[in-house]
């Protein structure tokens, strides 16, 4: 997917100007639809958003279609979202599922390494990288840490079923579970 955009001069991730320009905006039923994906406090998408379409496959006479847009998050944090759409054949929307949601902002940076099998399960692996020890504040050159390494924070696994995404299984990273 790495083709379809860049970081710009803004530390933002982008859809290339190529693709970009063959945008198209979200119909009715795609605006404010729930999209699954347990690692992200989603922010709805209003009208406004377009996107590019990556591309697609027909399953059991369901239609499933890529599609990479741009978009906010918490704190207006630009995203690039690859997401996972299903239709039935009367091409009503039936479900949506976050693929990759990609950031960076000051401090952090995330990613989601994804795939979609021919056995119909969708496998994300969520990364976090810090830029910043624990033990500073952001902007506070001594907390700087070089040569910083995604971290594994999320693991989850989708089944698709009758044009449906099933979560199946979902585990955290130790490092990452709320200690009490």
């Amino acid at each position: 997917m790495t083709k379809y955009y860049k970081q710009n001069d803004h530390g933002e991730i982008v859809l290339l100007d190529k693709y970009a320009k063959l945008t198209r905006p979200l119909n009715e039923q795609e605006i404010d639809f729930p999209i699954q994906n347990t690692s992200y406090e989603f922010i709805p998408i209003h009208e406004g958003i377009r996107y590019y379409e990556v591309g697609g496959f027909m399953r059991n006479n369901y239609l499933y279609k890529v599609i990479i847009y741009n978009w906010y998050g918490i704190s207006d944090t630009p995203l690039l979202n690859i997401q996972l759409n299903s239709y039935d054949e009367q091409g009503k929307l039936l479900d949506a599922v976050l693929l990759d949601s990609q950031y960076s902002y000051e401090d952090v940076s995330c990613f989601i390494r994804f795939s979609v099998n021919k056995d119909l399960t969708i496998n994300l692996k969520h990364y976090v990288t810090y830029y910043y020890d624990d033990e500073h504040e952001y902007g506070d050159e001594a907390g700087l840490i070089k040569d910083p390494k995604p971290e594994f924070y999320n693991g989850e696994q989708y089944k698709i079923n009758n044009g449906k995404f099933k979560l199946i299984y979902s585990k955290m990273a130790k490092k990452f579970e709320w200690q009490q």
